[in-house]
């Protein structure tokens, strides 16, 4: 239990760092150009840190929120892997290695994302299967 809630606060703040970091990306980056790979690192982090406040708040409250946030940390895997790809520019291979910066920080940031949401949904999972049993054995 207490792991969860400390996984929980991890991944707020891991959300708030990755998009302080793409905000970093379309600020500094827009002086010179602005393009796709941009708006399309941007886009993928725009809401992930209030859900994972909401959920660190209140999981149970915001419980419908989980898939949606599982669902968005794959879009997001799969853009970085799939824009490395179709750009031609950053090999999938430095995206793995880690020799693409950006690119590398971005893919395990949300790697570790969906594990973490992951592990909540399994933890809530656990308690709402306790306290179904507790419920039927009063009755």
């Amino acid at each position: 239990m207490r792991i969860i809630y400390f996984l929980k606060n991890i991944l707020f703040i891991c959300e708030f760092i990755i998009f302080l970091f793409t905000a970093n990306i379309m600020i500094f980056r827009s002086i010179y150009e602005f393009g796709l790979p941009e708006i399309t690192f941007a886009a993928s982090t725009a809401l992930f840190p209030l859900m994972a406040l909401f959920m660190r708040l209140d999981s149970v409250r915001y419980r419908v929120y989980m898939p949606l946030f599982t669902a968005g940390k794959c879009i997001g895997i799969f853009s970085v892997l799939g824009w490395s790809i179709i750009a031609g520019q950053v090999k999938i291979s430095a995206v793995l290695s880690g020799s693409a910066k950006i690119e590398s920080f971005l893919l395990y940031s949300y790697l570790f994302s969906l594990i973490v949401i992951l592990l909540i949904i399994r933890d809530e999972n656990i308690k709402d299967k306790n306290l179904s049993e507790k419920k039927l054995e009063v009755e």
